[in-house]
């Protein structure tokens, strides 16, 4: 599971970079998962997991105010996906469903 996020969370960098539409806030969420894929996620404290997952969610619906629900009018579909399927894996993994 958590490859399955490192893997979700360096596809939308690349995609991002390559297509020169880097975002600092989408960025620096997906670095915040990596850094807590990779070291942190198996922390005895559910409070500091969810906290990481809160900002993580913060920062994506932060950009999403600030750069609109659409992308020249098309719908964010990608950033749906990468969102909402890191937020589940996540928790399946916090709540060690997996």
């Amino acid at each position: 599971m958590k490859y399955l996020i490192l893997i979700i969370q360096l596809t939308d960098i690349a995609l991002h970079v390559i297509s020169d539409q880097a975002e600092l806030l989408r960025i620096l969420a997906n670095l915040m998962i990596i850094a807590w894929v990779l070291k942190f996620y198996k922390s005895n404290s559910n409070q500091f997991n969810w906290t990481i997952i809160g900002i993580y969610l913060i920062f994506n619906f932060s950009f999403l105010y600030l750069r609109g629900l659409s992308n020249d009018g098309d719908p964010r579909i990608f950033f749906w996906a990468a969102v909402l399927f890191t937020s589940l894996f996540s928790s399946l993994i916090i709540n060690k469903k997996v």
